[in-house]
Protein backbone atom coordinates (compact mmCIF):
# COMPACT_ATOMS: atom_id res chain seq x y z
CA UNK A 1 0.00 0.00 0.00
CA UNK A 2 1.06 3.63 -0.42
CA UNK A 3 0.05 7.12 0.67
CA UNK A 4 -3.74 7.49 0.93
CA UNK A 5 -4.21 3.70 0.86
CA UNK A 6 -3.42 3.50 4.58
CA UNK A 7 -6.00 6.18 5.38
CA UNK A 8 -8.68 4.49 3.28
CA UNK A 9 -7.85 1.07 4.74
CA UNK A 10 -8.13 2.25 8.36
CA UNK A 11 -11.18 4.36 7.54
CA UNK A 12 -12.99 1.39 6.03
CA UNK A 13 -12.15 -0.74 9.06
CA UNK A 14 -13.17 1.88 11.62
CA UNK A 15 -16.11 3.61 9.92
CA UNK A 16 -17.49 0.98 7.58
CA UNK A 17 -18.12 1.54 3.89
CA UNK A 18 -21.01 4.00 4.21
CA UNK A 19 -19.39 5.80 7.14
CA UNK A 20 -16.21 6.28 5.12
CA UNK A 21 -18.25 7.64 2.21
CA UNK A 22 -20.08 10.11 4.44
CA UNK A 23 -16.84 11.27 6.09
CA UNK A 24 -15.03 11.96 2.82
CA UNK A 25 -18.07 13.51 1.12
CA UNK A 26 -18.54 16.00 3.94
CA UNK A 27 -14.92 16.76 4.79
CA UNK A 28 -12.68 16.22 1.75
CA UNK A 29 -13.94 14.91 -1.60
CA UNK A 30 -17.21 14.59 -3.48
CA UNK A 31 -15.94 11.72 -5.63
CA UNK A 32 -18.55 9.41 -4.19
CA UNK A 33 -17.99 6.45 -6.54
CA UNK A 34 -14.24 6.57 -5.96
CA UNK A 35 -14.49 6.68 -2.17
CA UNK A 36 -17.19 4.00 -2.11
CA UNK A 37 -15.23 1.65 -4.38
CA UNK A 38 -12.00 2.21 -2.44
CA UNK A 39 -13.69 1.40 0.87
CA UNK A 40 -15.31 -1.72 -0.60
CA UNK A 41 -12.02 -2.96 -2.07
CA UNK A 42 -10.17 -2.62 1.25
CA UNK A 43 -13.08 -4.18 3.14
CA UNK A 44 -13.03 -7.23 0.87
CA UNK A 45 -9.32 -7.64 0.10
CA UNK A 46 -7.64 -5.93 3.05
CA UNK A 47 -3.98 -5.04 2.58
CA UNK A 48 -3.83 -7.17 -0.58
CA UNK A 49 -6.15 -4.71 -2.34
CA UNK A 50 -3.39 -2.95 -4.38
CA UNK A 51 -2.21 -6.17 -6.03
CA UNK A 52 -5.68 -7.63 -6.57
CA UNK A 53 -7.33 -4.41 -7.76
CA UNK A 54 -4.54 -3.64 -10.25
CA UNK A 55 -5.11 -7.06 -11.87
CA UNK A 56 -8.87 -6.55 -11.89
CA UNK A 57 -8.55 -3.11 -13.48
CA UNK A 58 -6.16 -4.26 -16.21
CA UNK A 59 -8.45 -7.18 -17.10
CA UNK A 60 -11.51 -4.91 -17.00
CA UNK A 61 -9.84 -2.33 -19.26
CA UNK A 62 -9.03 -5.02 -21.81
CA UNK A 63 -12.59 -6.38 -21.74
CA UNK A 64 -14.20 -2.94 -21.90
CA UNK A 65 -12.02 -1.83 -24.81
CA UNK A 66 -12.76 -5.05 -26.71
CA UNK A 67 -16.47 -4.45 -26.08
CA UNK A 68 -16.19 -0.90 -27.42
CA UNK A 69 -14.28 -2.03 -30.52
CA UNK A 70 -16.59 -4.87 -31.46
CA UNK A 71 -15.91 -7.89 -29.21
CA UNK A 72 -14.44 -10.12 -31.91
CA UNK A 73 -11.29 -12.23 -31.62
CA UNK A 74 -9.05 -9.67 -33.28
CA UNK A 75 -10.46 -6.85 -31.18
CA UNK A 76 -9.96 -8.80 -27.97
CA UNK A 77 -6.34 -9.70 -28.76
CA UNK A 78 -5.37 -6.21 -29.83
CA UNK A 79 -7.28 -4.68 -26.90
CA UNK A 80 -5.01 -6.63 -24.57
CA UNK A 81 -1.91 -5.43 -26.39
CA UNK A 82 -3.16 -1.85 -26.55
CA UNK A 83 -3.87 -1.73 -22.80
CA UNK A 84 -0.41 -3.15 -22.07
CA UNK A 85 1.09 -0.54 -24.40
CA UNK A 86 -0.88 2.14 -22.55
CA UNK A 87 0.48 0.96 -19.20
CA UNK A 88 3.96 0.98 -20.71
CA UNK A 89 3.43 4.55 -21.92
CA UNK A 90 2.30 5.55 -18.43
CA UNK A 91 5.47 4.15 -16.83
CA UNK A 92 6.12 6.60 -13.97
CA UNK A 93 2.44 7.45 -13.72
CA UNK A 94 1.48 3.77 -13.56
CA UNK A 95 2.73 3.64 -9.98
CA UNK A 96 0.35 6.48 -9.10
CA UNK A 97 -2.60 5.20 -11.11
CA UNK A 98 -2.44 1.40 -11.41
CA UNK A 99 -0.64 0.16 -8.30
CA UNK A 100 -1.96 2.78 -5.85
CA UNK A 101 -5.57 1.97 -4.95
CA UNK A 102 -6.74 5.50 -4.13
CA UNK A 103 -5.26 6.74 -7.41
CA UNK A 104 -6.26 3.81 -9.61
CA UNK A 105 -9.91 3.99 -8.52
CA UNK A 106 -9.96 7.69 -9.41
CA UNK A 107 -8.72 7.23 -12.98
CA UNK A 108 -9.09 3.68 -14.28
CA UNK A 109 -12.82 2.99 -13.64
CA UNK A 110 -13.75 6.11 -15.66
CA UNK A 111 -11.71 4.70 -18.56
CA UNK A 112 -13.48 1.35 -18.15
CA UNK A 113 -16.87 3.01 -17.81
CA UNK A 114 -16.20 5.30 -20.76
CA UNK A 115 -15.33 2.34 -23.00
CA UNK A 116 -18.42 0.41 -21.86
CA UNK A 117 -20.56 3.50 -22.36
CA UNK A 118 -19.21 3.92 -25.89
CA UNK A 119 -20.14 0.32 -26.66
CA UNK A 120 -23.63 0.70 -25.18
CA UNK A 121 -24.30 3.93 -27.09
CA UNK A 122 -22.92 2.47 -30.31
CA UNK A 123 -25.15 -0.62 -29.97
CA UNK A 124 -28.20 1.49 -28.99
CA UNK A 125 -28.54 -0.24 -25.63
CA UNK A 126 -31.60 0.46 -23.41
CA UNK A 127 -31.54 4.04 -22.19
CA UNK A 128 -31.74 3.17 -18.44
CA UNK A 129 -28.53 1.11 -18.74
CA UNK A 130 -26.75 3.99 -20.48
CA UNK A 131 -27.98 6.43 -17.83
CA UNK A 132 -26.84 4.28 -14.90
CA UNK A 133 -23.40 3.53 -16.38
CA UNK A 134 -22.79 7.18 -17.26
CA UNK A 135 -23.86 8.44 -13.82
CA UNK A 136 -21.60 6.00 -11.98
CA UNK A 137 -18.67 6.64 -14.34
CA UNK A 138 -18.60 10.38 -13.67
CA UNK A 139 -18.80 9.80 -9.91
CA UNK A 140 -15.19 8.64 -9.83
CA UNK A 141 -13.61 11.88 -11.05
CA UNK A 142 -15.31 15.11 -12.08
CA UNK A 143 -12.67 16.08 -14.65
CA UNK A 144 -12.98 12.76 -16.47
CA UNK A 145 -16.77 13.09 -16.38
CA UNK A 146 -16.54 16.46 -18.12
CA UNK A 147 -14.03 15.07 -20.62
CA UNK A 148 -16.40 12.23 -21.49
CA UNK A 149 -19.20 14.75 -22.02
CA UNK A 150 -17.02 16.44 -24.64
CA UNK A 151 -16.16 13.07 -26.25
CA UNK A 152 -19.78 11.96 -26.61
CA UNK A 153 -20.94 15.40 -27.75
CA UNK A 154 -18.28 15.48 -30.48
CA UNK A 155 -18.30 11.88 -31.70
CA UNK A 156 -21.63 10.22 -30.85
CA UNK A 157 -24.37 12.83 -30.50
CA UNK A 158 -24.99 13.21 -34.23
CA UNK A 159 -25.06 9.50 -35.11
CA UNK A 160 -26.73 8.20 -31.92
CA UNK A 161 -28.76 11.19 -30.68
CA UNK A 162 -31.06 9.58 -28.05
CA UNK A 163 -28.40 7.29 -26.56
CA UNK A 164 -25.61 9.89 -26.59
CA UNK A 165 -27.92 12.53 -25.09
CA UNK A 166 -28.85 10.23 -22.20
CA UNK A 167 -25.16 9.42 -21.69
CA UNK A 168 -24.34 13.13 -21.52
CA UNK A 169 -27.19 13.79 -19.07
CA UNK A 170 -26.05 10.93 -16.84
CA UNK A 171 -22.45 12.15 -16.92
CA UNK A 172 -23.51 15.68 -16.02
CA UNK A 173 -25.72 14.53 -13.14
CA UNK A 174 -23.02 12.25 -11.74
CA UNK A 175 -20.53 15.11 -11.97
CA UNK A 176 -23.01 17.46 -10.28
CA UNK A 177 -23.21 15.12 -7.27
CA UNK A 178 -19.43 15.39 -7.04
CA UNK A 179 -19.43 19.19 -7.31
CA UNK A 180 -22.04 19.87 -4.61
CA UNK A 181 -20.18 17.94 -1.89
CA UNK A 182 -19.43 20.05 1.22
CA UNK A 183 -15.95 18.52 1.41
CA UNK A 184 -14.86 20.22 -1.81
CA UNK A 185 -14.61 23.59 -0.04
CA UNK A 186 -12.35 22.05 2.61
CA UNK A 187 -10.08 20.57 -0.02
CA UNK A 188 -10.04 23.75 -2.11
CA UNK A 189 -8.80 25.73 0.87
CA UNK A 190 -5.79 23.42 1.16
CA UNK A 191 -4.52 23.85 -2.42
CA UNK A 192 -2.97 26.75 -4.30
CA UNK A 193 -4.94 29.76 -5.47
CA UNK A 194 -6.61 29.10 -8.85
CA UNK A 195 -5.06 30.67 -11.93
CA UNK A 196 -6.82 32.81 -14.47
CA UNK A 197 -8.32 30.77 -17.30
CA UNK A 198 -5.91 31.82 -20.12
CA UNK A 199 -2.86 30.92 -18.01
CA UNK A 200 -4.45 27.62 -17.00
CA UNK A 201 -5.20 26.81 -20.65
CA UNK A 202 -1.61 27.63 -21.55
CA UNK A 203 -0.31 25.32 -18.79
CA UNK A 204 -2.66 22.53 -19.88
CA UNK A 205 -1.40 22.85 -23.46
CA UNK A 206 2.22 22.80 -22.30
CA UNK A 207 1.57 19.74 -20.13
CA UNK A 208 0.00 17.86 -23.03
CA UNK A 209 2.88 18.78 -25.34
CA UNK A 210 5.42 17.68 -22.73
CA UNK A 211 3.61 14.37 -22.29
CA UNK A 212 3.70 13.79 -26.06
CA UNK A 213 7.41 14.65 -26.10
CA UNK A 214 8.07 12.19 -23.29
CA UNK A 215 6.28 9.36 -25.10
CA UNK A 216 7.92 9.96 -28.48
CA UNK A 217 11.38 10.35 -26.98
CA UNK A 218 11.34 7.64 -24.31
CA UNK A 219 9.07 4.99 -25.86
CA UNK A 220 8.92 5.44 -29.64
CA UNK A 221 8.50 1.70 -30.24
CA UNK A 222 5.39 1.60 -28.09
CA UNK A 223 4.01 4.57 -30.02
CA UNK A 224 4.71 2.76 -33.31
CA UNK A 225 3.01 -0.37 -31.94
CA UNK A 226 -0.15 1.63 -31.17
CA UNK A 227 -0.17 3.02 -34.72
CA UNK A 228 0.40 -0.47 -36.16
CA UNK A 229 -2.52 -1.90 -34.19
CA UNK A 230 -4.81 0.81 -35.56
CA UNK A 231 -3.72 -0.04 -39.11
CA UNK A 232 -4.26 -3.76 -38.49
CA UNK A 233 -7.79 -3.41 -37.08
CA UNK A 234 -9.28 -0.44 -38.91
CA UNK A 235 -6.88 0.42 -41.74
CA UNK A 236 -8.45 1.03 -45.15
CA UNK A 237 -7.48 0.24 -48.72
CA UNK A 238 -6.71 3.91 -49.28
CA UNK A 239 -5.10 6.56 -47.11
CA UNK A 240 -7.62 8.58 -45.08
CA UNK A 241 -6.02 11.91 -44.15
CA UNK A 242 -9.15 13.13 -42.34
CA UNK A 243 -8.50 10.50 -39.66
CA UNK A 244 -5.18 12.16 -38.93
CA UNK A 245 -7.13 15.26 -37.94
CA UNK A 246 -9.38 13.10 -35.77
CA UNK A 247 -6.31 11.53 -34.18
CA UNK A 248 -4.92 15.00 -33.39
CA UNK A 249 -8.22 16.07 -31.80
CA UNK A 250 -8.39 12.95 -29.66
CA UNK A 251 -4.73 12.64 -28.76
CA UNK A 252 -3.94 16.28 -28.15
CA UNK A 253 -7.24 18.13 -27.78
CA UNK A 254 -8.92 15.75 -25.35
CA UNK A 255 -5.74 15.53 -23.29
CA UNK A 256 -5.54 19.31 -23.01
CA UNK A 257 -9.20 19.58 -22.03
CA UNK A 258 -8.65 16.97 -19.31
CA UNK A 259 -5.65 18.83 -17.86
CA UNK A 260 -7.37 22.24 -17.91
CA UNK A 261 -9.35 21.92 -14.62
CA UNK A 262 -6.26 20.65 -12.76
CA UNK A 263 -4.12 23.49 -14.12
CA UNK A 264 -6.80 25.98 -13.10
CA UNK A 265 -7.48 24.61 -9.60
CA UNK A 266 -3.87 23.90 -8.64
CA UNK A 267 -2.48 27.16 -9.93
CA UNK A 268 0.21 25.56 -12.09
CA UNK A 269 1.23 22.44 -13.95
CA UNK A 270 -0.62 19.26 -13.03
CA UNK A 271 1.23 16.61 -10.95
CA UNK A 272 2.15 13.27 -12.60
CA UNK A 273 -1.02 11.35 -11.71
CA UNK A 274 -3.13 13.82 -13.68
CA UNK A 275 -1.48 12.64 -16.91
CA UNK A 276 -3.19 9.23 -16.71
CA UNK A 277 -6.22 10.27 -18.77
CA UNK A 278 -4.21 12.45 -21.21
CA UNK A 279 -1.91 9.47 -21.83
CA UNK A 280 -4.98 7.33 -22.55
CA UNK A 281 -6.14 9.99 -25.02
CA UNK A 282 -2.68 10.01 -26.59
CA UNK A 283 -2.76 6.20 -26.91
CA UNK A 284 -6.17 6.43 -28.58
CA UNK A 285 -4.87 9.16 -30.89
CA UNK A 286 -1.94 7.00 -32.00
CA UNK A 287 -4.36 4.11 -32.59
CA UNK A 288 -6.64 6.34 -34.68
CA UNK A 289 -3.62 7.59 -36.62
CA UNK A 290 -2.93 4.01 -37.63
CA UNK A 291 -6.49 3.62 -38.89
CA UNK A 292 -5.79 6.35 -41.45
CA UNK A 293 -3.09 4.22 -43.12
CA UNK A 294 -3.52 1.24 -45.47
CA UNK A 295 -4.58 -1.94 -43.74
CA UNK A 296 -1.87 -4.21 -42.33
CA UNK A 297 -2.29 -7.97 -42.09
CA UNK A 298 -3.35 -8.45 -38.50
CA UNK A 299 -1.43 -11.69 -37.85
CA UNK A 300 1.90 -10.05 -38.77
CA UNK A 301 1.03 -6.93 -36.78
CA UNK A 302 0.19 -9.11 -33.79
CA UNK A 303 3.63 -10.70 -33.71
CA UNK A 304 5.48 -7.40 -34.13
CA UNK A 305 3.38 -5.56 -31.52
CA UNK A 306 3.64 -8.40 -29.00
CA UNK A 307 7.43 -8.41 -29.29
CA UNK A 308 7.71 -4.64 -29.02
CA UNK A 309 5.37 -4.31 -26.04
CA UNK A 310 6.88 -7.23 -24.13
CA UNK A 311 10.45 -5.98 -24.61
CA UNK A 312 9.63 -2.37 -23.80
CA UNK A 313 7.60 -3.04 -20.65
CA UNK A 314 10.09 -5.61 -19.38
CA UNK A 315 12.92 -3.11 -19.80
CA UNK A 316 11.05 -0.24 -18.20
CA UNK A 317 9.90 -2.13 -15.13
CA UNK A 318 13.15 -4.02 -14.62
CA UNK A 319 14.95 -0.71 -14.40
CA UNK A 320 12.14 0.82 -12.34
CA UNK A 321 12.18 -1.87 -9.68
CA UNK A 322 15.92 -1.36 -9.18
CA UNK A 323 15.46 2.32 -8.43
CA UNK A 324 16.01 3.29 -4.83
CA UNK A 325 13.56 6.19 -4.95
CA UNK A 326 10.10 6.31 -6.51
CA UNK A 327 10.14 4.05 -9.59
CA UNK A 328 10.58 6.14 -12.72
CA UNK A 329 11.59 4.00 -15.66
CA UNK A 330 11.33 6.69 -18.31
CA UNK A 331 13.42 9.15 -16.33
CA UNK A 332 16.06 6.49 -15.71
CA UNK A 333 16.16 5.35 -19.32
CA UNK A 334 15.81 8.62 -21.11
CA UNK A 335 16.38 11.35 -18.54
CA UNK A 336 12.95 12.70 -19.42
CA UNK A 337 10.05 13.27 -17.04
CA UNK A 338 6.79 14.98 -18.01
CA UNK A 339 6.54 17.54 -15.16
CA UNK A 340 10.21 18.52 -15.58
CA UNK A 341 9.83 18.69 -19.35
CA UNK A 342 6.67 20.74 -18.97
CA UNK A 343 8.45 23.26 -16.76
CA UNK A 344 11.22 23.58 -19.33
CA UNK A 345 8.77 23.97 -22.23
CA UNK A 346 6.70 26.50 -20.29
CA UNK A 347 9.78 28.58 -19.50
CA UNK A 348 10.76 28.67 -23.19
CA UNK A 349 7.19 29.37 -24.35
CA UNK A 350 6.75 32.16 -21.76
CA UNK A 351 9.96 33.81 -22.93
CA UNK A 352 8.78 33.65 -26.54
CA UNK A 353 5.33 34.98 -25.64
CA UNK A 354 6.82 37.93 -23.77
Amino acid sequence: MAADDYCHYLGALNNGVLGELATYYNTWSGRWAQVLSTAVSFTIFGQAAPQIMSGIFIAAMIGALAFALGWKRNQLVFSGLLILAYIGLLDTFAFQSVFWVAGSISYLPPLIGGALLWGFVDRRAPLPIIFIVSGITSGFHETTGITLVVVFALFQLRSRPPQAAIAIIGLLLGTAVVFIAPGNAVRAAAVATPQDLPTAAFNAFVGTFANLSRVLYAAPLLAIACVLMGAALFGADAHRPHRLILALIVGFGIGTINLLPAAYKLGGLAPPRFYVIPTAALTAGLFLMGSSFPKVRWSKALIVCALIITAQIATLYTVATRATSQPNGFALLAGLDTPLTANWVMTCATAIRE
